[in-house]
Order: C-alpha cells, then structure tokens, then sequence
C-alpha cells in the first residue's frame, strides 16, 4: 500500500484508503520517505513534486512529513513545473527553430492529470508555456488493478502484474475508466499538440497505451 499513502496526506477521511489508528497519515508518508531514501550514501536535502491541485493544507502536511525525516527540504514543486524543467532540460533541441506543442498524461495510481505545454526558446532560455491542466480522482492505475483482482479472484500484486503483461483483454472491466480519461484528455488539448509525453505508473500497462494512441 504505500504506493498510495501520498494519496491520504492531509485528507480527513477517504472511502477507498482506511487510515489506521496507530499512525497518521504524515507520519507514513515520513516513515516512505525514510524508506526510500535508506540505500542513498548522502542525502543533502529533499525536493518535492505534487499534483497542481494540492491544497495548502496537503503541502504543510508533506512539509512536516520531510521534517520528521530529519532532512532539510529544498522545496515542493507543481508537477507541472518539474515537468516543464525536465523537458527543458533534455529536450531542448526540440524547440530551437519553432514552438513544440506537448501534451503530457499523467496516468498515476490515484489520479489521472493531463495539460498541454508550449516549449519555445527565446534568445537566453528555454521557455515552457502551459496552456491547460486537467485532473481527476475518479480513476487511475489502483481502479483498474482493483478491478482485475476481483474479476480474476487474485491478489492486487498478480492483478498488477496481470495487467503489465498485457496477455488478457480487461478492456470491458474499465469502460467507465477509460471514458473519464477520454473527456480528461480531451479538454487538456487546447491547440496544437506535437507530441505526446504518457507519464505515471499506469502508463506500463499496454492497454493505457494504445487506448491513448486512439484518444489523441
């Protein structure tokens, strides 16, 4: 479960995630966090990204999980922008001559984002315009392991590796799914796209790949 302990930070109750009583939320997502970093020789500090539509309430959460580490904390990026810096970085050859329209999919175990960026260079920097953000809770990768585990009566770890494979057509299971990814990634697109960037642990599933080949 701790893939989805960021899930829970700083929210009061959730249908699909119990809380046990003998931890808060925080206090997981600070033992996570010092899991994580256990095999890492030297730790300076910790940068932080979350979702665009993360309250105030969510990030001082996230920040006194970070200082029950004992780490110092570097700072809590938009999503959005560390992407944008990403792709600044690595991709910069792209947009040189002309602007470069992307749209990145976030398909992640809880949540499914999707916005378009505009990488242009001016005559100094790169620049990353973002021209729409879209987000939704109602589904994601923990919705379609779920499913797969009761259809196939296994447990969420085989369902997960069920759906990697890609061997079986679970298709059916997800119509709902896979509709509110479609209106989602359909609104983000709000001009030209020239590439498209599919992100987020959902995205190893082969059928979220050609489903997105077919939305966009």
């Amino acid at each position: 479960g701790s893939p989805y302990v960021p899930r829970i930070v700083g929210r009061s109750f959730s249908s699909k995630f119990d809380i046990p009583n003998i931890l808060n939320s925080t206090e997981m997502l600070a033992i996570l966090l010092k899991k994580v970093t256990n095999n890492i020789d030297s730790i300076e500090g910790i940068s932080i990204t979350v979702p665009n539509y993360y309250t105030l309430s969510q990030r001082e959460c996230i920040i006194e999980a970070v200082n029950l580490t004992g780490f110092p904390l570097f700072s809590i990026l938009d999503d959005t922008s560390a992407i944008i810096q990403l792709y600044t970085i690595k991709y910069s050859n792209k947009f040189i001559y002309e602007s470069h329209g992307v749209l990145f999919i976030d398909i992640g175990a809880s949540a499914v984002r999707a916005y378009r960026v505009v990488f242009t260079q001016n005559e100094t920097d790169p620049l990353g315009t973002q021209t729409s953000y879209e987000w939704t809770e109602k589904t994601g990768g923990l919705e379609f392991i779920m499913k797969v585990a009761q259809f196939e009566n296994c447990s969420m770890s085989k369902a997960q590796k069920l759906l990697i494979n890609g061997n079986t057509d679970y298709s059916h299971l997800f119509e709902e799914d896979l509709e509110i990814i479609y209106d989602i990634v359909r609104v983000a697109i709000d001009g030209e796209v020239d590439e498209v960037q599919l992100i987020g642990g959902a995205s190893r599933f082969p059928f979220v790949i050609e489903y997105v080949k077919k939305v966009v």
